[in-house]
């Protein structure tokens, strides 16, 4: 064994080892999202089966025996192979990056082709030594041809790199300089490996630009968490700042004023009744993980009870709960219920009315809905109930505490319909 091929195999087991220690990196410590990681997974994995496959025929290499031969054919068309998963990953990556729907088929198309191309190439050169072959001292020897197995990972290469030219203003810069660096690399070294033949080139740019491309990813994901924090701090702050609305706290004092002059008992159960409301409502701002709907729908009851006492009977309330064994965002539910008597029921011109809160299971998700028979509005417009209670602060909680989602149905003169879907795994 010379010292190209010590170099060789100390290329090989370094890029096994960063490769299992990015795994580990990515698992333990990166905050990256489930389809990043899900994808630099599977990247990782194959650097490693590329990198054993090189190491097994420096290993084997120069070794006596027919079974020895049949283990170095292998190898050679696993590395090959693997290269050519490599170049076809990573073309499927940033594509899944620059264009998440898959309207480009016809990219995703031309990578399988191509991917197809090179398998087919490889398989025909397996049994005909076209670009490779190994001699009678079990040593492994390039033909000729050998460049030709590099034009179909060159061409997924070039064809990731034109999807990352594609999507360039769609990316932050650290993305940029991450995805730039995942395929100049290699290109690079596959450049320079067409036709200089002994350090394996091609192994090691492989894993440095993996190397790299998790340092910025990491580094570009984290500063994103970060800002994601700091935007649900201010979303909780203005959820306080909606829900507890002036004219709210105004009338229901007015209220409990007037009953303690009439009624004192019931003023006396009406300041039990605001006092929960409140105390809900201040316990919001410092909860950012869903709670039990029978906790939100407690909170519903307080509201209610009290606008009851206002409206003396005017709205009706019917619960058809089909579950209640469910967790959602704090202060999500109430909202709805105050928008469908509020701008839903006393915009009537009777000011009378029914709101039904109803519950369904449906295997995948949960739907918690909230309907009125009152005013209505049209959804093209902008809603003035977004502007008064926090609707779509209820949509970002929804969203960011859980993977929820929020639709809203309404016509003039028909009511509305406000549906929370709350899947059962968060996204």
């Amino acid at each position: 064994m010379d010292g190209t091929d010590i170099i060789n195999l100390s290329i090989g087991f370094s890029s096994v080892f960063l490769s299992v220690l990015s795994i580990v990196q990515v698992a333990v410590g990166s905050r990256a999202g489930l389809r990043m990681r899900s994808w630099y997974y599977a990247f990782n994995v194959w650097v490693i089966l590329f990198s054993s496959a090189n190491l097994a025929g420096l290993i084997l290499k120069g070794q006596p025996g027919a079974a020895v031969r049949m283990l170095l054919l292998v190898s050679n068309y696993c590395e090959f192979l693997f290269a050519g998963v490599l170049a076809c990953l990573g073309g499927f990556f940033l594509l899944s990056v620059t264009d998440p729907r898959g309207t480009n088929r016809a990219v995703r198309t031309a990578l399988c082709v191509l991917f197809a191309a090179h398998f087919l190439l490889l398989t025909f050169s397996q049994f005909t030594g076209l670009l490779y072959t190994v001699d009678a001292h079990n040593i492994y020897r390039r033909s000729p041809l050998y460049p030709l197995s590099l034009v179909a990972p060159a061409l997924m290469m070039f064809i990731g790199t034109a999807s990352l030219v594609r999507g360039w203003g769609s990316l932050t810069s650290k993305e940029r300089v991450a995805f730039t660096t995942m395929f100049a690399i290699p290109l690079a070294a596959m450049s320079v490996q067409a036709f200089l033949y002994g350090v394996s080139i091609i192994v090691i740019s492989v894993v440095i630009s993996t190397f790299v491309m998790l340092i910025f990813i990491i580094s570009d994901r984290t500063e994103q968490y970060f800002h994601q924090a700091e935007e649900n701090t201010r979303l909780k702050m203005d959820v306080m700042l909606s829900q507890i609305q002036p004219h709210f706290l105004y009338n229901t004092l007015g209220t409990i004023q007037e009953l303690c002059r009439t009624d004192p008992e019931t003023a006396s159960e009406a300041v039990g009744r605001f006092t929960d409301f409140l105390r809900h409502n201040m316990y919001s701002i410092k909860s950012d993980r869903p709670i039990p709907f029978r906790q939100e729908l407690e909170h519903v009851h307080s509201y209610l009870s009290l606008q009851t006492l206002r409206f003396d009977g005017d709205v009706r309330v019917v619960y058809d709960l089909d579950c209640t064994d469910f967790f959602l965002p704090t202060l999500t539910l109430q909202p709805l219920v105050e928008n469908a008597v509020t701008h839903g029921i006393r915009e009537t011109q009777t000011g009378t009315g029914t709101v039904t809160v109803s519950t369904r299971d449906h295997g995948d998700h949960f739907e918690v809905s909230v309907t009125d028979d009152g005013a209505g509005f049209d959804p093209e417009q902008a809603p003035r109930s977004e502007n008064h209670v926090g609707i779509r602060n209820v949509r970002e909680r929804l969203r960011y505490i859980c993977g929820g989602e929020l639709v809203i149905d309404s016509a003039p003169g028909r009511g509305t319909r406000a549906v929370i879907r709350l899947p059962k795994e968060k996204p």
